[in-house]
């Protein structure tokens, strides 16, 4: 009875479980780490991958790990619609690595990793330089830029974070002054396209890279 009177009046009693597994979790993931690092400094597989994904307390954050909805599917009327303006789009009169400048400039500014891996990928496999790629998010300090692809990046911006204004009469005549009509109407088609397909990534966080078989991406080996 004493006993049972001692374990009732100490409030450790009932968080010793706790503690118990708190430590246990703490010590677990200690171990994963520490082994992981001596892999990736041996070079070797990572076995502990699956851990992550596996158990409720190492996994790591959705976005990384899993596509929230099947919009493809779901969604499958509106988004076959979207693929033929694609399939419009993919046949411009502005240059297909320009287009891709853009692309990976609207990706960063929105914030879409599947788009933007995608088409980083897709400018190396056309043959872009690796440093103008690095260089895109800096275009203004940049000197690696022609005329016309620094008015594509400048509307880019413009079109894609759209301040109360609007886009400037300033802007537009600059850009009238640089490209022809056609290009200058392909060029904001495509701005309008990778902003939807942005949007429909941030949204439901498409997996990175779930396209590159498809698009014979993989074989870069990027």
């Amino acid at each position: 009875m004493a006993k049972t009177e001692s374990r009732q009046l100490n409030p450790l009693h009932k968080k010793q479980p706790l503690i118990i597994r708190a430590v246990f979790l703490f010590a677990c993931s200690l171990c994963i780490r520490l082994s992981e690092s001596i892999m990736i400094a041996a070079k070797l597989p990572m076995p502990f991958e699956w851990v992550y994904h596996h158990f409720v307390f190492f996994k790591r954050p959705e976005r990384i790990s899993m596509q929230r909805l099947n919009y493809p599917i779901i969604g499958a009327k509106v988004f076959n619609e979207m693929l033929k303006v694609e399939n419009a789009l993919s046949d411009l009169s502005i240059d297909p690595l320009l287009k891709e400048i853009i692309k990976i400039r609207a990706s960063q500014l929105n914030g879409c990793t599947f788009c933007l891996d995608m088409h980083v990928k897709t400018s190396r496999k056309y043959g872009e330089r690796e440093m103008r790629l690095h260089h895109i998010a800096v275009w203004r300090e940049s000197t690696l830029f022609s005329e016309k692809e620094r008015i594509a990046l400048e509307l880019t911006e413009a079109l894609t974070r759209i301040c109360p204004e609007g886009l400037s009469d300033e802007l537009y005549q600059r850009a009238k002054s640089v490209l022809s009509d056609q290009e200058l109407c392909d060029m904001v088609f495509s701005i309008a396209q990778i902003n939807a397909w942005n949007r429909l990534g941030v949204a439901f966080h498409t997996e990175i890279g779930s396209m590159d078989k498809a698009m014979g991406l993989d074989k870069l080996q990027l």
